[in-house]
């Protein structure tokens, strides 16, 4: 199921950046297949149309290879695909908050330390 349901992007683009998330961690393998769109709508709790979409796009993009009747394949060069656009988020995210900082004439060491702490914290909530 979608964590949180985000309003300000469609359902798709979210199915969209799950599977690209799942793509970059290694949970759909270059080659191997990822889920039916029918399991992945139940999953997520929303309609089959609205995976396809996301799995078209998906395969539009590269990410995916769509053989009808056989399943849906991880396509080669995925994963650094789907690293390198999460890298652009990453990147987008972080000018954000460099921008804040500086208008709150945050030093450079105070936002490293934030980052670190951040890091931290989330390594210690997986064990």
């Amino acid at each position: 199921m979608i964590n949180a349901i985000d309003d300000r992007f469609p359902i798709y683009l979210q199915i969209r950046k799950l599977i690209v998330d799942g793509i970059a961690n290694e949970d759909y393998i270059e080659g191997g297949t990822v889920p039916a769109a029918r399991v992945l709508a139940e999953q997520h709790m929303t309609n089959d149309q609205t995976v396809r979409r996301a799995m078209s796009d998906l395969a539009s993009g590269g990410y995916l290879n769509i053989i009808v009747g056989r399943g849906t394949y991880v396509s080669h060069g995925a994963r650094d695909r789907a690293r390198s656009e999460q890298g652009q988020l990453i990147a987008y995210d972080l000018t954000k908050m460099v921008h804040t900082a500086r208008m709150i004439r945050m030093k450079q060491g105070e936002m490293i330390e934030l980052v670190k702490a951040e890091f931290k914290k989330q390594l210690s909530e997986e064990e």
